[in-house]
Order: C-alpha cells, then structure tokens, then sequence
C-alpha cells in the first residue's frame, strides 16, 4: 500500500483493465483507474449482513487536479478532499451509517417526492378547488372572480405543479397584466392568487404560499364620469355610423344602458324569456344570479327603451340570448340565417370592450366628438339625471335596483314602488328625446311638482 501524491496520480497511464490503487494516508480510499483513464476516488468498507460481514464500494467522486480558483468542479474531488470525505465516512460507520443503506434511504425519499409531486394539484387544479369548495360557498358569482385568473395566469402557469411555483413567476404574469394597461386588472389578481394559494396552505396542498404580500397594479377608484347633453346627442348619432368596429346589437344595447340604467353585464346575459317589450307594460326582468347583488330585479321599459329591444329581437330572436355568443351583424337587419344556435351570451365585458374600442376608432381619426367614457358611466348619468329631475334619492336608487340601506325599513316597507320607478324611468326617457332635439331644458322645480302631483292624496 503505498501514499498517493497529485504528482503520482498524474502519471498513472491509461491501464489494460480497471486498475485499483489504495491510499495508505486514508483507510479503506482507493483510487480507481478505468480503461477509459478516467480516475475516480472509492470507499471500500465492510457492512454487516446477516451473520457475514460483505465488502461494500461507494464512489465518492472523480480526480481533478486543483484548479487555479482552488476549487474543483461539482463531483470532482482533489487528492486532499477525496482523505477529508473518506475521513468523514469512517466516523460515520463507527456510527453505524454506512453510505449504501443511506442512499436507499435518500432514494427512497426522493421517490415519495417525485411521487407526491406527480400527486399534487396544478395551478389550474387548485384553482377549480378553490373555486368549488371556497368560492361557491362564501362568495357572490364565483366565476366570475377568476375571470382575470383564467385570462392571464391559467395559460401561463396552469399546467404546472403547485410544488414549482415561484413568486418570481406570479410576478412575471402580474407584469404583463400591467404592462397591457390593465392596472386594477393587475391588483384584483393579486390579491386572488393571494387567497387562493392561502387556501392551498391551510388545506395543506402547499407548506409555504409564494403569493404572500403579493402586490401589483392599482386599486379600483370610483369614477365620477357624467355625460353632457352635448356629449349625449354625439354618442347617439356616433351610434348611427356604419364603419364602427362594433355590432348593431351593442349600438343598440348602449342605447339601453344610457335609458335604463341597467349594468352592461345584466344586459349582455339577459334572455328573452324575461323581456316583454310589447304591450301596456312593458319589462325587463334581471334574474338574481345576473345581478351584483343576488336580488331579482324588474327594470320597466319605457317607449325608447321598449323600441331598442324589439329592434334587438329582430336580430337576435331566433336566440335565447338578447346578445348571443357570435353576433356581428353591422346593420339594422339580417341578411342571412344563422348558421348555429348560440349556446351562450356574449363575455360580460363585450360592450365596455367594443366601447373601447370605438373610442380608440375615433380618436386614430381625430373624430372623437365626447370625452371618454365606460359603459359604467351611462348608468351613472341616468342616475344623475333623475336626481336633476328632481326624482327622490330613494326612489332613483331602486330604479338603478340599488338595496335600501335601512334594514329597518326593508324588512317592514316591502313595496316595490314598480309604477312609481316606471314614471321616473318614463320621464328620462322624455328628458333624453329632450336633449337629442335640442330643446330647452324643463325646470327642475316644475319637475318636482309634477312629480309630487302623481303621488295619491291621503
């Protein structure tokens, strides 16, 4: 048995066949000279077995001369490291750990790893999860608070597993969301994927979230946009246009909007089976689950509005939906048939998008004739417009379907004033021909008085 020394390892040649050469500076470390003149370092050690005692090998790693750094490459070892790692497996079999039966264990660990990994959710799983057993149960319109999360975060990390999410990666989609200019957008998801993967925590799919204190984009600030009666006679007849990047149904339904007050998603998911548009009175009805409060909710039609739905009913009709899935039809009838039925109505955001858009149409052109605006912003211009009627505060916010704040008063006063909103509906409606002839205001005080003229005497 002889001492290694760097020098005589360096001059071992390339032998016949594998060649062993123990070190007597370091008990049980050989070096090992393959065919192929690659070195590696072995410790050969005895375990016991049984009633026998069996010659084990463990390889600890390859010879490298030192590098210029003085530090190998990883599964490398010099001559003094290859001593310092034998050395360290020695005390450790006095120990009774002997190298063979720890890797086993380490095998086995990483087994159960792979395994469990293989086993866990992904991204995509863990939010029809949470959707289901969180969401469903202890939320309002479920679905719709992953919108954002099934446009931008599902096509980017769905597929993958819970175990290899890094908050740099829900950085990475909450950037792009902001760098669209979806900023709100940005912060509502944030703070989604925050809950979301708390849950995953507590359920305990995951042991740390990487979306805690995740923070991104701006929170959502009320708006206060009210359009002019200027602005409003351009809107109108902005609409009559036929080279708008947008559908005669959304033209129409916009129209709706401005006379009802109704939310563009109420109107986008509203089915004829609750519209009647003809007759002495005639209704909308927007079912519980279509609203942002879960109340049922009875909008009366007047003239105006009564006419843009039998004129939406003439292209839309042969669907269940006011708005079917698919409709693109840029003039005031249909020219041909449609092709399939529809099995849905358009996205919730279809008409504030198309809005959007024309906007940006407009202005390319220099021919924008109002100051921008959202279709949110229709509903508060009605609502600001009865006020200027001279409409009660109570009365035009259950005509817009907003809860009465007092519990008192709602749990005994159960009238739903539908004649009284259907007057106020019908005098918009009057107050918007108004304004699209160009004829002088009414006075806001006589407003009132006829208003208070239709009230029964006690």
């Amino acid at each position: 048995m002889t001492r290694l020394t760097v020098e005589a390892i360096r001059k071992y040649p390339k032998p016949v066949k594998r060649r062993r050469v123990a070190d007597s500076a370091a008990r049980g470390l050989y070096l090992y000279i393959e065919v192929s003149g690659i070195k590696r370092w072995v410790l050969r050690y005895k375990a016991p077995s049984a009633a026998l005692s069996v010659q084990h090998k463990h390889t600890l790693g390859y010879w490298a001369e030192p590098p210029p750094s003085g530090r190998n490459p990883s599964g490398y070892l010099s001559l003094a490291e290859a001593r310092s790692v034998a050395q360290s497996w020695r005390d450790r079999l006095r120990r009774g750990e002997y190298p063979h039966l720890v890797e086993a264990r380490e095998r086995e660990i990483l087994e159960a790893s792979q395994k469990a990994r293989g086993a866990a959710p992904t991204v995509a799983e863990l939010a029809a999860l949470f959707r289901d057993r969180y969401l469903v149960t202890n939320t309002r319109r479920p679905a719709s608070r992953l919108i954002a999360f099934n446009k931008w975060v599902a096509p980017e990390l769905g597929a993958m597993k819970l175990a290899d999410v890094k908050r740099r990666d829900l950085n990475q989609v909450l950037e792009k969301v902001e760098d669209a200019g979806k900023h709100v957008t940005a912060n509502s998801l944030a703070r989604i994927l925050g809950q979301m993967f708390r849950w995953a925590v507590d359920r305990a799919y995951l042991t740390d979230s990487p979306a805690e204190r995740l923070s991104a984009g701006r929170s959502h600030t009320e708006g206060s946009r009210v359009l002019t009666e200027d602005e409003i006679r351009s809107l109108w007849s902005t609409l009559d246009r036929d080279d708008l990047p947008m559908s005669t149904v959304i033209r129409l339904g916009l129209r709706v909007l401005l006379l009802t007050g109704a939310r563009s998603g109420e109107l986008v998911a509203a089915k004829w089976e609750d519209v009647a548009y003809t007759g002495k009175m005639p209704q909308w009805l927007i079912p519980a689950q279509a609203t942002k409060g879960e109340r049922s909710h009875l909008v009366p039609l007047g003239p105006s509005s009564a006419r843009l739905f039998k004129a939406i009913h003439e292209l839309t009709g042969d669907s269940g939906f006011v708005m079917p899935q698919g409709e693109r039809v840029r003039g005031q009838v249909r020219l041909r048939p449609r092709k399939t039925v529809a099995k849905e109505h358009l996205d919730s955001h279809a008409i504030a998008t198309a809005l959007r858009r024309t906007i940006t149409f407009l202005k390319d052109r220099s021919e924008l004739q109002f100051e921008p605006f959202g279709a949110h912003d229709l509903r508060r211009t009605l609502r600001t417009g009865l006020s200027r009627l001279g409409i009660s505060a109570d009365l035009a916010e259950r005509v817009i379907g907003h809860a009465v704040r007092n519990r008192l008063v709602s749990t005994y006063d159960t009238y739903d004033r539908l004649k009284e909103r259907r007057d106020a509906l019908i005098e918009w409606d009057v107050e918007v021909q108004r304004i699209l002839a160009e004829t002088p205001a009414r006075n806001a005080a006589r407003s009132r008085q006829n208003q208070d003229a239709r009230k029964p005497k006690p």
